[in-house]
């Protein structure tokens, strides 16, 4: 009995040991962070805000009868210059370092190329050309202030491109898809420093 009673008392003894061992390395953890890092954390808080970016879906596909394809979104991608208002901008510096440049280089060196982003921009392709072109229509960016006020009321981006006639805006509402958001830290420039991913995923 005083065997299982002592073996009792040494189980709560190094359960209490954990916990105090628990919150010592995580008081430690806090002092750290508070003190050491503190004034590095409030500086990067300061001088960083988080953007969300919308990620446009991609367009749906339009078949025929015997499931020949005959509109589809192709990739594509447009690479873009905000204007900043700091003397780090240099445009000469840029250019030059654009001229010989593809997707990939600006991708990877984007601290280096301030205000530089890129934008996918995704290209509607029509397998046969203008054949049946006033059946399958056209998509183009919103135009009017009409569609403007519908568009934004169904939570469209203003920079998506919408079904302007034919069966490209009879199904507008099942080829457009929903748009998805990418969550990016920024600095006071503008140049992203951290991915956070996307949340949601864009859905085609």
């Amino acid at each position: 009995m005083k065997k299982a009673k002592n073996a009792r008392v040494n189980r709560i003894k190094f359960v209490y040991g954990m916990v105090v061992l628990a919150l010592s390395s995580l008081l430690a953890r806090l002092g750290y962070v508070q003190i050491e890092r503190g004034e590095s954390f409030r500086a990067r808080s300061t001088n960083t805000s988080l953007a969300r970016l919308e990620v446009l879906p991609t367009r749906g596909r339009i078949y025929d009868a015997n499931a020949n394809l005959l509109a589809y979104d192709q990739p594509a991608f447009s690479i873009i210059l905000t204007r900043l208002k700091t003397k780090e901008q240099d445009f000469a510096s840029i250019a030059n370092r654009l001229a010989p440049a593809q997707l990939a280089y600006v991708q990877e060196h984007q601290s280096a190329l301030l205000g530089i982003d890129v934008l996918q921009d995704p290209q509607r392709v029509y397998s046969y050309g203008n054949l049946a072109g006033h059946v399958l229509g056209f998509v183009n960016s919103i135009q009017t202030k009409e569609q403007e006020d519908k568009y934004r009321g169904l939570n469209y981006s203003m920079n998506q491109n919408v079904g302007q006639s034919g069966l490209e805006a009879q199904y507008e509402a099942k080829l457009q898809g929903t748009l998805g958001y990418r969550s990016v830290e920024i600095n006071t420039q503008g140049v992203p420093l951290r991915d956070y991913g996307l949340s949601p995923e864009p859905i085609a």
